[in-house]
């Protein structure tokens, strides 16, 4: 990516901090055996399945519709709401035919925070497609270009992924988009990931977004 080594030398925004810790508890939930269960974190992934607390974490970061598009489902999402300006929210939705995933992750950062949406691209780029189940990082660029979602523009990446935890090869997206907000703004990162040689369609991901009514 241009401007990976600048971006490399530059401090973390307070949002970005907030990504990295909400990357932390996640897999802490996820993976961690006994150390978990003495910090509540076992608690945090028995939340993170639970039907009413994913459509609370996807109210926090959009106006989805309820139900979701057919063939979409909430697959596990997670809501901190004590860290940064509006705290953080994340949702993994699934398409049942292909079983292509699409993580919504949103970060609130005061006016003081600012970050080109590109270069919040770029980070985003560099994680990887993150979902609350799984994680996987970009290999190869395909695509990169701009559409409007519920009437704000997002920047997004298409590319070739690999999972980081089972080597298997797929397709993914990512998006970004900025939303003003009172006193602040969401940072809003999309991932979308379509594993098991399957090439992505990206239809699906619009299919999905389109539905959204709001941010």
């Amino acid at each position: 990516m241009t401007g990976s080594t600048t971006l490399a030398n530059k401090p973390l925004p307070l949002w970005s901090r907030a990504l990295i810790t909400l990357v932390v508890l996640v897999f802490a939930a996820l993976f961690a055996g006994g150390i978990s269960t003495i910090y509540g974190i076992d608690r945090l992934g028995k939340l993170m399945n639970d039907p009413a607390y994913v459509a609370g974490a996807a109210h926090d970061i959009a106006q989805f519709p309820a139900p979701l598009p057919h063939g979409y489902h909430y697959l596990v999402g997670l809501s901190l709401p004590a860290l940064g300006a509006e705290g953080i929210a994340a949702v993994t939705v699934e398409h049942d035919p292909d079983k292509q995933l699409t993580t919504f992750i949103c970060v609130g950062s005061d006016a003081s925070e600012s970050e080109d949406v590109q270069d919040l691209l770029e980070r985003g780029y560099s994680v990887g497609p993150f979902m609350l189940n799984t994680c996987a990082k970009f290999v190869t660029l395909k695509q990169k270009s701009k559409m409007t979602v519920a009437g704000h523009e997002m920047s997004y990446i298409i590319g070739d992924t690999v999972n980081k935890l089972t080597d298997e090869k797929g397709q993914g997206m990512v998006g970004c988009m900025q939303i003003p907000q009172k006193g602040g703004r969401k940072n809003i990162l999309i991932y979308a990931l379509q594993n098991s040689n399957v090439t992505y369609n990206q239809q699906i991901t619009l299919n999905l977004l389109n539905s959204i009514k709001s941010f």
